[in-house]
């Protein structure tokens, strides 16, 4: 009996030391008091996971603003004038358009217009100097080409001096006489030959002039008589001298 009983106690003393070991905690068991990796999985498994904390986003500051350096204007919005078509497109708003105002003031004061002594004298002296658009000019506003200095020349005669012969010939058509004699008599011609312009003195003789006419001074020269006073032969001969 007492055989019996020690069997089953030592049994039962086994027993309890194995179920001891298998739910005792590894530092228990151990006598170093390290965890171990399974008891430290165990204890991170059994601890509660924290929420992670929202995300507070804060209000940023109110926007910087920056001035600029020079004080603009606020754009002025312009309406157009020029009408498209007949429809409610005229008027219609334009942003940026070109104004259509004048940038620069106009003077709108009349042009003071030349006397018709201011147009004759402007025409002879036009002549004179061999303006032939501004003799054509001057006659169409209204000078008259008959018109004669105090000493009765003519705008022919001024241009037969020069030898302006597009003038003569403007002049001749417009119904000056190329026999208008001056105050001492002198022609177109005589003026020709004393300053030697062949060419118009061929072109008066060709258009009528009287190469004979004598001048009313103390000369009482003609227009060929001046060619021998000078020795111009070609001019004589042009003139009609045998």
């Amino acid at each position: 009996m007492k055989t019996t009983h020690l069997r089953l106690s030592v049994t039962a003393l086994l027993v309890t030391a194995s179920v001891g070991t298998a739910f005792a905690e590894p530092a228990d068991v151990w006598s170093s008091g390290a965890p171990t990796v399974a008891a430290a999985a165990k204890a991170i498994a059994a601890t509660p996971t924290p929420a992670p904390a929202p995300i507070v986003i804060a209000p940023s500051a109110a926007p910087a603003v920056v001035q600029p350096a020079v004080a603009t204007a606020p754009a002025t919005v312009m309406r157009s004038s020029y009408r498209y078509d007949s429809g409610s497109t005229a008027g219609s708003v334009l942003p940026n358009a070109a104004s259509s105002a004048p940038t620069v003031a106009v003077d709108k004061t009349p042009v003071p217009q030349m006397s018709q002594r201011d147009l004759d004298e402007k025409l002879w002296l036009s002549a004179l100097a061999g303006n032939l658009s501004m003799v054509m000019d001057l006659v169409n506003q209204g000078a008259n080409p008959r018109i004669t200095t105090r000493y009765g020349e003519t705008a022919i005669h001024a241009a037969a001096a020069r030898g302006h012969m597009q003038i003569i010939d403007f002049l001749v058509k417009r119904g000056v006489s190329i026999n208008a004699r001056t105050s001492n008599g002198w022609t177109a011609l005589h003026h020709a030959v004393r300053f030697g312009h062949a060419n118009v003195a061929n072109y008066l003789i060709q258009a009528g002039a009287n190469p004979r006419v004598q001048t009313s001074d103390a000369g009482q020269k003609t227009p060929i008589d001046i060619a021998m006073d000078k020795n111009d032969l070609r001019m004589a001969r042009i003139l009609g001298y045998q």
